[in-house]
């Protein structure tokens, strides 16, 4: 029963032991996961909207470099395809701008993206206003006068714009990687608690069951050891009552021949003649059977229901008197 108890104690030990390791690996795998998770959504969206504002200054650049590349040309046949290239890109530009306002999530964004609409559209007016001088009206000199005083200025104004744009952008997807971080960072201190504490809980109970092991398997040898004294003791008081339990008998027998000799003057020799051994031990049983303290022996118990082989014991004893 003893040996089951301990079983059942350290079987449920360690399945406290696993269960709790077990969930400290799902809790650290989970936390982990939501965290790449979240930096994959986070770094995924900011990075789109970095990659908008980027795209969008630089057909910017390109819209710049066709004007100058107008201005500048000297065959008229081709500045329509370089025209039809500007238009393009200015459409694309106003395609780009709209969809990174639809994915604005702060009013700063918000903020940042209108003030480039603002901005863009005095350079789009200067620059058209310049293309149309010279294009149309086929005044050069004007042209590069508009384009120096106006639309210079504007396109930088313009450019400073997107340039905020885009260093909000840069800064919003740092914040999220290092937030992502310090989560993954706070993630790794909690598991690495959860493990140092599951540690502690694991000496904690094999402490316990190895001492209440010790202590039942001390106890037990304890009880064995005493065991074997009292069985040593046991013998030993057997032997000795068994010793004088013989004494006692032989004294009694002793007795009783002499006893048997006074009244017959014909067994005076140094023996008992066997004749008479059933008379004496039929006495003898008579007297053991009135002797409660001898009769507490097993020995002397089998002398008084027996008479027969108490008999045999008086013949013994007789013949060696």
């Amino acid at each position: 029963m003893k040996t089951k108890h301990v079983g059942l104690r350290l079987g449920v030990a360690f399945a406290i032991l696993i269960a709790l390791l077990v969930g400290i690996g799902k809790f650290g795998l989970r936390r982990m996961q939501t965290i790449d998770k979240s930096l994959s959504d986070i770094t995924g969206s900011k990075s789109t909207d970095l990659d908008l504002a980027r795209r969008a200054l630089t057909i910017s650049n390109d819209n710049n470099r066709i004007v100058m590349e107008i201005v500048l040309v000297e065959n008229r046949r081709l500045v329509e395809p370089l025209l039809a290239a500007r238009s393009q890109n200015s459409k694309e530009i106003t395609e780009l701008i709209e969809e990174s306002e639809n994915r604005c999530t702060s009013v700063k964004e918000k903020q940042l993206l209108s003030e480039v609409r603002r901005t863009r559209q005095p350079y789009l007016e200067s620059c058209q206003r310049a293309i149309h001088l010279l294009v149309e009206e086929r005044k050069h000199d004007e042209a590069e006068t508009v384009l120096v005083n106006e639309t210079l200025p504007a396109l930088h104004t313009y450019h400073a714009a997107w340039q905020q744009f885009v260093k909000f952008q840069k800064d919003e997807l740092a914040a999220a990687v290092k937030q992502a971080q310090d989560d993954h960072a706070k993630a790794q201190r909690v598991v690495s608690l959860l493990i140092v504490l599951a540690v502690v809980l694991a000496v904690v109970i094999a402490l316990f069951a190895t001492r209440g092991t010790a202590h039942e398997m001390a106890a037990r040898i304890d009880a064995e050891k005493e065991v074997s004294k009292l069985n040593a003791g046991l013998e030993e008081r057997v032997i000795q009552r068994t010793s004088e339990l013989s004494e006692t008998i032989k004294h009694l027998v002793s007795r009783k021949l002499l006893t048997h000799r006074s009244r017959d003057p014909s067994t005076s020799g140094p023996t008992v003649p066997t004749n008479n051994a059933p008379a004496l031990g039929q006495e003898l049983s008579r007297d053991v059977s009135h002797s409660p303290a001898i009769q507490q022996e097993p020995v002397a118990q089998k002398i008084g229901q027996q008479p027969a082989h108490t008999n045999e014991i008086v013949q013994g004893f007789g013949l060696g008197l």
